[in-house]
């Protein structure tokens, strides 16, 4: 890499690597700047990732500020393949503390093909029982098609929500081309001392034939 050093700051180009006080995790991008004073720094196409209770991976134009992390037209997984099965890209986005995801204007795509759309989304980072957006199920074969006769199926989309320290409840949609969609509700509970825990759970489905 070429780094061309300036006052109080730092240029790189060619593949440099930011790390240091505030940044969780190495960021390679293509070009980096630094300022070594306030200690902001800016990468143009960069990838970096989050190791807090899940392994999410960043791509794009990002800016460092402490230890919080913004993003300009982001893309973010949990796949780790080099061509992820699925992501989530984002207009905006935030990493507060290296504890908490915020994004705003949010597209679910498998593959290149976008199949879900919220305005504003919330992620928890830490590591235990959270609320948050819960990882959709799917196989490969929900993504790339072997034929036209096979039928798409996408599970556990949804919200979970920790009540309490005893207590959680999810709302979750599941999808099944050509056959139905289905809406799940549920609580679990768990209260040691009572000797206590299950769940309960609603499905109510919709048939595509009506």
């Amino acid at each position: 890499s070429v780094t061309i050093s300036i006052r109080k700051g730092v240029d790189g180009y060619g593949k440099p690597v930011l790390s240091g006080v505030g940044v969780q995790s190495d960021v390679i991008s293509e070009r980096v700047c630094y300022n070594t004073e306030t200690r902001i720094g800016t990468a143009l196409g960069a990838t970096t990732q989050f190791s807090q209770g899940a392994n999410w991976f960043f791509f794009g134009d990002l800016m460092t500020r402490e230890r919080d992390v913004y993003g300009h037209r982001t893309r973010f997984t949990d796949c780790s393949l080099t061509t992820p099965h699925y992501h989530f890209s984002a207009g905006k986005i935030k990493v507060v503390n290296g504890d908490v995801l915020v994004a705003r204007d949010v597209t679910l795509q498998f593959g290149d093909v976008p199949v879900f759309w919220l305005p504003f989304m919330m992620q928890s980072l830490k590591r235990g029982r959270a609320s948050g957006i819960l990882m959709p199920r799917f196989s490969v074969n929900d993504i790339v098609r072997r034929n036209s006769r096979y039928n798409r199926r996408i599970e556990n989309d949804g919200f979970y929500w920790a009540n309490s320290e005893y207590m959680g409840s999810q709302l979750t949609l599941d999808w099944f081309a050509n056959n139905w969609t289905a809406l799940n509700g549920s609580l679990d509970y768990r209260f040691n001392d009572q000797f206590l825990n299950g769940s309960v759970t609603y499905r109510q489905f919709w048939k595509s034939e009506g």
